[in-house]
């Protein structure tokens, strides 16, 4: 075991060996808005309600403090082509999802779907 004296400097060192660059990045964790906490799979995940919540969060204020981000948890889709691609569920997303991010991000928002 390290007396008092070792386990200061032992601390010191490990506090100069950290390297990080002062570029903005990781400056905060990755905040934003997630759509399974309000709408889970019912029917009322659609653009519409998704659009309204960019707006929220530009109009609350909340994406000047960092929450800059929107994304489709779950539910979103309704099949796979051929290819193995997902695509979005016409009725719910009847512009696409293109039209859907792009709104998003002339919000100043970054947009996502898994």
């Amino acid at each position: 075991m390290m007396g008092g004296v070792g386990a200061v400097l032992f601390s010191h060192l490990l506090l100069h060996a950290v390297v990080a660059l002062d570029n903005g990045l990781g400056s905060t964790p990755a905040m934003g808005y997630n759509s399974w906490y309000d709408y889970g799979c019912s029917g009322d995940l659609n653009e519409t309600n998704i659009m309204a919540t960019a707006d929220a969060l530009v109009k609350s204020g909340l994406s000047k403090l960092g929450y800059v981000y929107v994304n489709l948890d779950d539910c979103w889709a309704s099949g796979r082509y051929t290819n193995g691609t997902v695509y979005p569920d016409a009725k719910r997303f009847s512009k696409g999802m293109k039209a859907l991010a792009d709104y998003v991000h002339s919000k100043g928002l970054k947009f996502g779907y898994v």
